[in-house]
């Protein structure tokens, strides 16, 4: 069975991959937490399992490499400053492991 993966490149050329899950469920206990429509954990969580655009949109402007970076499978080259990079790296989202289907030069 596959997993939705988050796929991210740095200026290095390295790929990595977190989880959708990872990243689905930080915004369920988010909005769970702290909407005042009484948004439900599942609801949310199965929402954003189901929207790439979601997935993508939540990593980038409300998590930091620091938050994925335990979770996350690296495909080759060497490390940078992820962190500084975060915002800015390509990433894309599908539907397997690995082996991810783009990549930069």
């Amino acid at each position: 069975m596959s997993e939705k993966m988050l796929y991210v490149q740095f200026s290095d050329g390295t790929i990595w991959g977190i989880s959708a899950r990872i990243i689905a469920d930080v915004r369920a206990k988010y909005y769970a937490e702290n909407d005042s429509e009484n948004t439900e954990y599942q609801a949310e969580f199965d929402y954003t399992m189901g929207d790439d655009y979601e997935i993508n949109d939540w990593a980038t402007g409300n998590m930091n490499w620091e938050d994925v970076k335990e979770h996350a499978k690296q495909f080759g080259g060497i490390e940078a400053d992820y962190d500084a990079e975060w915002m800015n790296a390509k990433r894309w989202v599908q539907d397997t492991v690995d082996p991810p289907r783009e990549r930069i030069g």
